[in-house]
């Protein structure tokens, strides 16, 4: 069977009713430059489906980061509808403004793939996604439109043998697993892709952790650093994001509605498929030039699991939504483990 055949006959349909349209164009800031390997890819392809299947109806203007909107700008700028009506980025880049949008992108100790989406499309998870930002007072409709393999642990300037290598390291990383780090006595810092190599070269970062192997090698982080661990357990998954104005996706109507909602699960399945291709072979040459592929081993991700754990309890006491989607993913997973355990080889 074609597993593409009915998503095909249902993009016709769309396109057969949408025929007369007035052509729209949607203005979109993004996050990750288009150049960059399957977070660009992503949108890329996206914008692809969108513009053939509506045969030019609606159009995405893709706008690099920082020209001239920043990634944490990008949700007030979507929300306003003004400058843009539209983001392509990860949920957790508004984890000041909403601490549980992380959940909807990548937390620490998260789900595998399959595992993520079971939960967001059959487990509450959407209803959750969409109600976050109206509980927010955020005027976006939200959308998963794009999932990307796990990252790496981090690059390290020295072997992680227990819990307390991580005092005093300074180390780039993301979200809450600065806060987990920050248990241990680590020194999480904030700093962007092309801030790593010079703070890293100057003595100012021990430890950096940016992206998956086939995103680390186009920055050469494996020369500046010979040990990289894993697994990572602060993003095991990542979903990627597409904000639209509330008030311009309601002016798309039904038709055009369904064919985003059907391009983006194209698009999830395309970029999950692209990053899981594309990892193991920038893995093989970064041993064959002298990287150590290093794992953490039980005792420290027992400690950084807990640490987590009681992290997560604490913003489940002080946020409402917060504990909220934390107890629905929780209590999901804990329905999921008896299939995790028993139907996948190990």
């Amino acid at each position: 069977m074609n597993f593409f055949k009915p998503l095909v006959i249902v993009i016709v349909v769309i396109h057969m009713v949408d025929v007369h349209a007035k052509p729209q164009t949607l203005k979109v800031g993004a996050a990750f430059p288009t150049g960059l390997k399957i977070l660009g890819d992503a949108i890329l392809g996206l914008k692809n489906d969108v513009e053939s299947i509506s045969d030019g109806k609606i159009k995405l203007q893709i706008s690099e980061p920082g020209k001239p909107y920043n990634a944490l700008d990008l949700l007030d700028e979507v929300s306003s509808g003004k400058n843009i009506q539209s983001s392509w980025a990860g949920s957790g880049y508004w984890a000041k403004k909403i601490p549980a949008s992380p959940f909807f992108s990548a937390y620490p100790f998260g789900p595998g793939m399959s595992e993520y989406l079971a939960w967001y499309y059959h487990g509450g998870g959407e209803d959750l996604h969409r109600e976050m930002y109206k509980r927010y007072n955020y005027n976006v409709h939200p959308f998963v439109c794009g999932v990307i393999s796990p990252e790496t642990g981090g690059w390290f300037n020295k072997e992680i043998k227990s819990i307390k290598d991580f005092k005093g390291l300074r180390m780039r990383v993301y979200g809450y697993a600065g806060d987990v780090l920050k248990k241990f006595g680590a020194i999480p810092v904030e700093a962007g892709a092309s801030q790593i190599r010079p703070m890293y070269q100057e003595g100012k970062l021990d430890a950096f952790e940016f992206s998956m192997p086939a995103i680390d090698e186009l920055f050469k982080f494996s020369e500046l650093s010979k040990l990289n661990y894993f697994p990572s357990w602060f993003q095991q998954t990542t979903l990627l994001e597409l904000l639209i104005n509330k008030d311009t996706w309601k002016s798309l109507g039904p038709a055009n509605q369904t064919l985003i909602e059907v391009a983006c699960k194209a698009n999830i399945s395309r970029s999950l498929a692209l990053a899981e291709a594309t990892q193991f072979g920038p893995m093989k040459k970064n041993m064959e030039d002298g990287v150590k592929i290093k794992k953490y081993n039980k005792d420290i991700l027992k400690s950084l699991k807990q640490a987590w754990i009681e992290i997560a309890d604490k913003h489940a006491s002080e946020d409402l939504f917060f504990n909220d989607v934390y107890k629905s993913i929780t209590d999901f997973r804990l329905k999921y483990k008896i299939w995790h355990k028993n139907a996948f080889l190990k």
